[in-house]
This record gives C-alpha cells, sequence and structure tokens, in this order.
C-alpha cells in the first residue's frame, strides 16, 4: 500500500496512506462505518477502533476519497497498459514482412 521510512512520524505515515485503507499504523485492521453527523449524514468512512477523525495518530478517512484514489491510479494503469500495447503493435508492424 505504500512504504515508509524508519524516521517517519506516525502522522506523517497516515498522510502517506493512499487507495482504501485496510490496516491503521498502530497494527489494527480499519472497519468502515456511516457518518451520523449533521456535517456529513450517511457519508462512508473508514477508521481505527482506536482513532477518531480528530485524533490524527490514528487512521480516520473517508471512503469517497480512496475510491478517488483507486479510481486515479486505475487511469494511471490503463493509461500505461494502453501505451504498452500501442509500443508492441507497433513494434509488430515493424517486424512483420
Amino acid at each position: 500500500m505504500y512504504s515508509v521510512n524508519s524516521s517517519s512520524t506516525p502522522i506523517d505515515r497516515l498522510a502517506k496512506q493512499h487507495e482504501i485503507p485496510t490496516r491503521c499504523n498502530c497494527g489494527q485492521a480499519v472497519s468502515r462505518f456511516t457518518s451520523k453527523t449533521v456535517k456529513n449524514p450517511g457519508r462512508l468512512f473508514h477508521c481505527c477502533p482506536m482513532g477518531s477523525e480528530k485524533d490524527k495518530t490514528h487512521l480516520f478517512k473517508w471512503t469517497d476519497k480512496s475510491v478517488l484514489e483507486e479510481i486515479e491510479d486505475s487511469r494511471t494503469c490503463l493509461t500505461c497498459c494502453l501505451l504498452t500495447i500501442l509500443r508492441f503493435k507497433n513494434q509488430w508492424e515493424v517486424v512483420r514482412p
């Protein structure tokens, strides 16, 4: 999911987490919940059982942001795949008699 060097603080490491999280920095598995607040009613989020939105030492991440990161990563991957296919196609056309 992400790599961390030993000099990173827990807050730095949480900021580097990308995509849909499965574990908090503390090692706990994260779960998905539904917000019941007035500000974000019905909004999904991933959270460490030890943390909250205000507790920056444990994971709290809105699910919609995680899904957007997944889509952006998939788009990048798809673009790379398409470029590779085009490269092979061009090479094949050059080699083929």
